[in-house]
């Protein structure tokens, strides 16, 4: 099979000073030392020329980091509905990015680009919500410890949750069945980490600190599970991110604190997540799909898409009310 071909995000730029190169979007900044030679200013100069061999190299190494989009391919099997919805949703400029055909829609440049919206508006939020824990230790230790106990309950209730909804006994949507035992078992028993920190900082799970956004969220998991394996593997590398930093930025903001020990289940937790590589857990749902989807699904996933944004908005947003309440 030949390699696809990739195409950047519009939102990604890139600029090259000597040998050090720079890229730059909304979610991840990278800068790498290249091979002399390898790459010229004029190569990324705009309107960037994509389709030269050294720049499909360069993106191919710097392919875990969200930056690109495949061209749809032309190679797989028929989509197994024609149903079009009454209103299509035209608001999505990228869409036709990922159609061969009014039927046909690749679900890996599907996946890449709705992914790329969804980071979009996550890297907004999540600074927003780290900003403001930041702000609240600087004010007071205790008032720190409150923001990071309520955080730490929407986190436990999703990782409590989450392979509950996604066990392999529970209906599923076809071409999920091959991913979904061992989806299970790397999820199963993660709560007790994000318990783990809890208890260091002498609190136990609330019920009552669960915000309606979060229990949405799973609601969301269980609907996606059952209905659509791409729409699962979006909503899936929604939760994991899209890369891994050096350390967890919450377990970062708490080694500043003297709740220091709280850190100890979230970084367990990152290190299971990273070790494993669950960031790329849906990309892979999304390469096992052998046949287009048609624009029922299609459709389906991108108003998923949409919800699930909202839901993550208004999570943190529960986070910023929690604040103005105490």
């Amino acid at each position: 099979m030949n390699n696809p071909f990739r195409i950047p995000f519009d939102e990604v730029k890139f600029s090259l000073s000597n040998n050090e190169l720079s890229v730059s979007s909304p979610w991840v900044s990278i800068e790498a030392e290249i091979e002399e030679g390898s790459i010229s200013s004029s190569d990324l100069q705009l309107p960037l020329k994509y389709e030269k061999g050294n720049i499909q190299a360069l993106l191919e190494h710097l392919q875990e980091y969200c930056l690109f989009y495949d061209e749809p391919r032309k190679n797989l099997l028929k989509a197994k509905d024609f149903l079009e919805p009454e209103v299509w949703p035209f608001e999505n400029k990228d869409i036709l990015k990922y159609r061969i055909n009014r039927y046909s829609y690749d679900p890996i440049t599907a996946f890449q680009l709705l992914q790329k919206d969804s980071l979009l508006q996550q890297c907004e939020t999540k600074n927003n919500v780290y900003k403001n824990l930041e702000l609240r230790l600087k004010k007071s230790p205790e008032d720190f410890k409150s923001s990071l106990i309520f955080l730490l309950n929407q986190t436990y209730y999703i990782t409590e949750n989450f392979s509950k909804v996604v066990h392999p006994d529970k209906k599923m949507a076809e071409g999920l069945s091959c991913f979904s035992r061992e989806i299970y078992e790397e999820e199963v028993g993660h709560h007790k980490l994000i318990l783990q920190s809890l208890k260091a900082l002498g609190a136990d799970p609330d019920l009552d600190q669960v915000a309606q956004p979060t229990k949405d969220l799973i609601q969301i998991v269980s609907e996606a599970f059952q209905n659509s394996a791409l729409g699962f593997a979006l909503v899936n590398s929604s939760l994991e991110g899209n890369h891994y930093p050096a350390e967890d930025p919450l377990s970062k903001i708490i080694k500043q604190s003297p709740f220091k020990d709280a850190a100890k289940g979230i970084d367990a937790h990152f290190k299971i997540n990273k070790e494993a590589n669950h960031k790329d857990t849906g990309l892979k749902i999304a390469a096992s799909l052998t046949h287009y989807l048609g624009p029922e699904e299609i459709f389906y996933v991108i108003n998923l898409t949409k919800r699930l944004q909202k839901i993550f908005f208004d999570i943190d947003a529960s986070f910023i009310n929690f604040i103005k309440k105490e």
